[in-house]
């Protein structure tokens, strides 16, 4: 079957078959016998083409800012979430500060009896009651328990100047 030829249909062109297709030509053909090396071994000549692709720099450097681009938004992306969380768990924080805070001031508006405040200082605090040597107590006149506005404390007789005071500090040192 690869012997024989399939018939030509109407309005088709005839092609050679594969390997035996015609090279074209290439785009620089003037520079063709300068980028052109022939060697030889044996009875077989070989050629090379010398002409060098030329690296696409305009599409490296594209991709590299592409990469960068994306490498950035990864980056921001990852920083938008770790602060998401952050604020998710200060939130978390501070409703539980304020159930806690609710609670504590539910305590301290609520009566307390005296069994429950002797319970709770014994308890919690440690406390017990004073010994009858840890009793003091103090004689103190009916009047003079309030102060008045125009109260003013005595002033000490013994005031002395500055000199006087570094003179008051020597003698003490030398007896």
């Amino acid at each position: 079957m690869s012997t024989r030829q399939r018939p030509q249909q109407r309005g088709q062109r005839s092609r050679p078959p594969v390997n035996q297709r015609p090279r074209r030509p290439s785009r620089k053909a003037s520079h063709t016998s300068q980028n052109t090396t022939m060697r030889k071994k044996g009875n077989v000549i070989y050629l090379f083409d010398r002409t060098r692709r030329r690296i696409p720099w305009r599409i490296i450097i594209a991709l590299i800012f592409v990469f960068v681009g994306a490498t950035a938004s990864a980056y921001s992306y990852a920083q938008i979430h770790n602060v998401q969380q952050e604020i998710s768990e200060s939130q978390r924080d501070y409703r539980n500060q304020v159930t806690a805070n609710s609670n504590l001031e539910a305590q301290i508006t609520r009566n307390y009896t005296r069994e429950e405040i002797e319970y709770h200082a014994r308890t919690r605090l440690g406390m017990g009651l004073p010994d009858p040597s840890q009793i003091i107590y103090f004689h103190v006149p009916h009047h003079d328990g309030v102060l008045t506005s125009t109260y003013a404390p005595p002033i000490p007789t013994t005031q002395t100047g500055f000199w006087q005071g570094i003179v008051d500090f020597f003698r003490g040192l030398r007896s």
